[in-house]
């Protein structure tokens, strides 16, 4: 998602929001910004939130200096209404700690654990307060089982009990349309989506494309083979819409829903495969890879992952024009891999053919 959102807008975005600790240029954090890959005081993310809140309920977006209270100044709005609210929602429903009282006050919040188990944190807000509690060793050093969900979290709430209770954030009803959807992938319902809801979303929504997984495919008349249409008038055929996914996401999303039925095969003589066959999992076409290494300091190994349609099919693995060997079933390749730039290519036992390049980094 942030690669298609722009890394650079959304570093932006973190400003407008409060966050002052992004002293380096947006390439230098990458897509790791999405999940927390910079440096945040407590005090600014805690304002986020807050910030956040204040959009909902319609009050203007302050800043408060730490060192004097008395001090304010007006900040751009960063949130919309309509987001913000989706997104207060959506982390109120987070699992409380099992120590926590479900009969205290509504409270949104979010836990972080940063790497290394150095620092826990937990954020709440309320109508009427935002909470931020930060639980680590002022060194630095990490502990085990230093998790904000079991640390941070249950002081929040403690917190949270001792303050006056709130309404509840109210729907800005205003910040929202009713629009049809497509229950499978949450797109804008297309005219293949057999499945659909009236949903509220917020009208940025209207920008986004219709649902593209969902295609109309003609079938023999058992519907266990796929036909075109050249061969359609030699006997009965019938048409049905399927949620087609790309084959990465398929074999992930198969993993968990059982009921997803992937496309079946061409009848024999009359068509081939026009869509994508396979995918690379891991990596993607232009990905820098840090070489590892072993406890011992030599060179450890990489692994590749692909993910083909077809449960069945043989996958022929090549790197650098160079025959490394076949696969079946789990497509996974581990390897030794030099520094610099290589081709990865892989062929199935219908000629089928993809490729990715990747430059491997030496791991300092």
């Amino acid at each position: 998602l942030l690669r298609t959102y722009s890394v650079p807008k959304f570093y932006e975005q973190l400003k407008k929001m409060g966050i002052t600790t992004l002293n380096k240029p947006a390439g230098h954090y990458g897509l790791s910004l999405i999940v927390g890959g910079a440096e945040g005081t407590l005090w600014d993310v805690t304002s986020a939130y807050a910030s956040m809140a204040r959009s909902v309920i319609k009050l203007p977006n302050k800043s408060i200096s730490c060192l004097n209270e008395t001090h304010q100044a007006e900040l751009p709005e960063a949130f919309e209404p309509g987001a913000a609210w989706q997104t207060l929602e959506a982390i109120k429903e987070v699992n409380r700690p099992e120590e926590i009282d479900w009969r205290m006050q509504r409270v949104a919040w979010k836990t972080g654990t940063s790497f290394g188990f150095r620092d826990a944190w937990a954020v709440g807000v309320t109508t009427r307060y935002a909470v931020g509690v930060w639980v680590g060793n002022a060194s630095g050093e990490g502990k085990p089982n230093l998790v904000g969900a079991r640390t941070s979290a249950p002081v929040m709430f403690d917190v949270f009990n001792l303050l006056p209770r709130g309404n509840w954030f109210p729907r800005p009803t205003e910040a929202f349309t009713e629009e049809v959807v497509c229950k499978q992938s949450g797109h804008l319902a297309g005219r293949f989506c057999d499945h659909t809801d009236t949903t509220l979303i917020v009208p940025n929504g209207l920008r986004t494309e219709v649902c593209p997984y969902h295609q109309s495919v003609l079938l023999t008349a058992d519907g266990t083979r796929r036909i075109y249409k050249e061969c359609a008038e030699q006997e009965a055929t019938i048409t049905h819409n399927f949620f087609v996914l790309p084959p990465s996401w398929e074999w992930y999303y198969k993993q968990n829903h059982p009921e997803y039925i992937p496309l079946p095969p061409f009848k024999a003589g009359c068509g081939h495969a026009p869509e994508q066959q396979m995918q690379f999992i891991y990596p993607q076409s232009g990905a820098q890879i840090y070489l590892p290494k072993q406890q011992d300091g030599s060179p450890g190994e990489v692994t590749f992952e692909l993910a083909h349609r077809n449960p069945d099919a043989s996958i022929y693995w090549h790197i650098d024009d160079e025959y490394i060997t076949v696969t079946q079933g789990i497509h996974r390749l581990t390897c030794l891999l030099s520094v610099g730039k290589h081709s990865i290519t892989v062929v199935d036992d219908q000629g089928n053919t993809i490729s990715v390049s990747i430059t491997a980094l030496n791991n300092k």
